[in-house]
């Protein structure tokens, strides 16, 4: 599962909020959790690399949510 995240701080939370609100209600997928399958977050290190940017100076959050899901187990 993806999700785009740009926007400011408020806006990612509700993106956060969002995936893991629909990971809890779905009856089909859940979280991919198994040994060795990772998620991740992709973040554009240009023109600024926002790595190195204090959290709390960050006006907009430009980034991609990569988390691994699978079919709940019958």
């Amino acid at each position: 599962m993806s999700a785009r995240v740009y926007g400011n701080e408020a806006h990612m939370w509700r993106v956060y909020d969002a995936i893991f609100a629909w990971l809890e209600q779905s009856p089909e997928y859940e979280m991919d959790r198994r040994e060795g399958v990772l998620g991740m977050e992709t973040v554009p290190l240009e023109p600024l690399n926002a790595l190195t940017i204090p959290y709390s100076e960050i006006e907009t959050f430009n980034f991609t949510m990569l988390y691994p899901v699978r079919k709940k187990s019958s």
